[in-house]
């Protein structure tokens, strides 16, 4: 049942906006927000804080663990009762720039009653995809507008059944053209019969290969000898060796890095220059996270971000409505 959102706020004429939607959320639920706030919103292993303070346009994350002995999902319940009750006001932030939902993992599962969270900058969904909207509308249909789509996938309960697409999901991601372009030729020169091999950097390798550092791992990728390279190469191994060292896994938090905001996570064609500028904008993001991580008002500071009304496309007079007793 939905909360009734009733109460003496107007009574407070100097009560900015999110002291009003505050004075809707009894104090145990307030206590369950900013610890699910912190926690896993800006200082989780997804990146949310990214898509709520930044630019990135869409993140998922997963409210569950891994097993492996027996390879299940574990729920977790501190996870799924804060999404929950974030979700439970989420009326209170109607016509907000902000979607949150619950929708299925994106891969097949052992479990029915497992769950990501999914949250969606609405302006930087609409930036990305009139950007690169003939690529979308090889997948929606050629009269799909950016407003159609989006409202499409906002009303997904998969996320695979609307963006089946990995190019697609990369965008969205907030990973960029360039790179996703790189990480189609990256996918075709991989021999999927071989996966990457990875082993403890200590451990002796033959020389005769390419291994590539990865985080605390170094990596071996074995090329489809079926592809043809492209031009310049002497085969496709030649290709992929050239490429994992061009196209790196960024992001990872390094030892020594005393930020609590871990970045986003992707290969990065870094040194072109749509990429130099993609990461530094999120270096500067993170920065920004990082000062509301450490505030001592941090629900207040998220709630006032989620107030930010959506593009003025999207805004409805119903929503308008129900949402003019935070203004």
């Amino acid at each position: 049942m939905q909360p009734q959102f009733r109460g003496s706020v107007f009574s407070i004429p100097q009560a900015s906006p999110a002291d009003r939607v505050l004075a809707h959320i009894p104090p145990a639920d307030q206590a369950v927000l900013a610890d699910f706030f912190k926690r896993f919103l800006l200082a989780g292993e997804e990146p949310f804080g990214f898509t709520l303070f930044g630019n990135k346009p869409l993140t998922l994350g997963m409210l569950y663990r891994f097993e492996y002995t027996p390879y299940n999902e574990k729920p977790q319940p501190d996870l799924m009762q804060g999404a929950t009750t974030l979700l439970k006001y989420q009326p209170l932030f109607n016509n907000s720039n902000f979607v949150f939902k619950l929708v299925k993992p994106y891969y097949k599962t052992v479990r029915t009653d497992v769950y990501d969270l999914m949250l969606l900058n609405r302006k930087a969904c609409l930036d990305v995809i009139g950007a690169n909207l003939n690529r979308f509308q090889q997948h929606f249909g050629p009269n799909a507008t950016p407003k159609s789509i989006l409202q499409k996938i906002e009303n997904t309960p998969k996320t695979t059944e609307i963006l089946p697409n990995g190019e697609l999901m990369g965008l969205l991601f907030g990973y960029g053209r360039v790179n996703n372009q790189t990480y189609a030729r990256y996918m075709q020169l991989q021999d999927r019969q071989h996966p990457p091999q990875s082993v403890p950097i200590q451990t002796p390798t033959p020389a005769n290969q390419l291994w590539i550092t990865e985080g605390s791992q170094k990596v071996h990728h074995t090329a489809n000898p079926a592809v043809w390279p492209y031009p310049g190469y002497a085969n496709a191994q030649a290709e992929l060796d050239q490429l994992v060292q061009e196209f790196p896994i960024w992001g990872r938090t390094e030892n020594g890095d005393p930020s609590p905001i871990q970045l986003p996570i992707f290969r990065n064609l870094f040194r072109h220059p749509e990429n130099q500028v993609l990461t530094q904008n999120y270096i500067n993001q993170r920065n920004q996270i990082a000062q509301v991580y450490q505030s001592p008002d941090l629900l207040k500071r998220v709630i006032e971000q989620l107030l930010q009304p959506a593009p003025g496309a999207l805004q409805t007079t119903a929503n308008l409505a129900t949402r003019q007793w935070v203004a």
